[in-house]
C-alpha cells in the first residue's frame, strides 16, 4: 500500500489534500478579488447612487466597504462551528454560493442603503478564506502543512491585490455596474 494511502487510512490526512489545496487556493483568490474589486471606484458608485457632497460620498464609501468585513468578523465563529458540525467543504460551498449571489446583485442596487445592506450580506455569507485555511490545515500532511498554508496565504494575498487592480482597469472598459 502506498504511503499516502496508509496515512490516509490511519486518519492522519486526506489523500486528496493537493486537489483540495488547489480548489481552496482558486476559491480564496477569486473570493478576495470579488470582495476588493470595487474599492477603486466605490466613491464614484456611491455618488451615482445618490450621495451628495464630498463628505457624504467618503462616509458612505467607508461604511459600504467596511460593512462586509465587519459582518464577516461577527459570523466567523458561527461558520466555524457549523463547519465542525456539518463539514468544512459544505461551508465552503455555502460561502461560494452566497457570495456569488450577493456579488452579482451589487450592480443592481439603486440606493446607498441597498449597497450597504448588500455588502453586509456579503460579509454574513462569506467565510471562504478562513474556512479554506482550516480545511487545508486539517487535511495536509504535517510535514507539508507549512508549505500548503503558505501557498493558500499567497492566493489570499494575491486576490486582495489583484481585486483593486482589476477594479481600476475594468470600469473604463465595461462600466461601473
Amino acid at each position: 500500500m502506498p504511503q499516502d494511502a496508509t496515512l490516509a487510512a490511519q486518519g492522519t490526512y486526506n489523500i486528496h489534500w493537493r486537489r483540495n489545496l488547489a480548489v481552496c487556493f482558486a476559491g480564496s483568490f477569486s473570493t478576495l478579488v470579488a470582495m476588493t474589486l470595487l474599492l477603486p471606484f466605490l466613491p464614484l458608485y456611491v455618488e451615482q447612487l445618490g450621495a451628495e457632497g464630498h463628505a457624504a460620498v467618503v462616509q458612505w464609501s467607508g461604511i459600504a466597504y467596511g460593512a462586509t468585513f465587519f459582518a464577516a468578523a461577527l459570523v466567523a465563529p458561527l461558520w466555524g462551528r457549523l463547519g465542525d458540525r456539518y463539514g468544512r467543504k459544505l461551508m465552503l460551498v455555502r460561502a461560494s454560493f452566497g457570495m456569488a449571489v450577493c456579488m452579482s446583485l451589487t450592480g443592481m442596487v439603486e440606493t446607498v442603503w441597498q449597497l450597504v445592506l448588500l455588502r453586509l450580506l456579503i460579509g454574513f455569507a462569506g467565510g471562504y478564506s478562513s474556512g479554506s485555511t482550516i480545511l487545508v490545515a486539517m487535511q495536509t500532511p504535517r510535514d507539508r502543512s507549512g508549505w500548503a498554508l503558505g501557498v493558500l496565504s499567497a492566493g489570499i494575498t494575491a486576490g486582495a491585490l489583484v481585486g483593486p487592480l482589476l477594479g481600476g482597469a475594468l470600469p473604463p472598459l465595461i462600466g461601473i455596474r
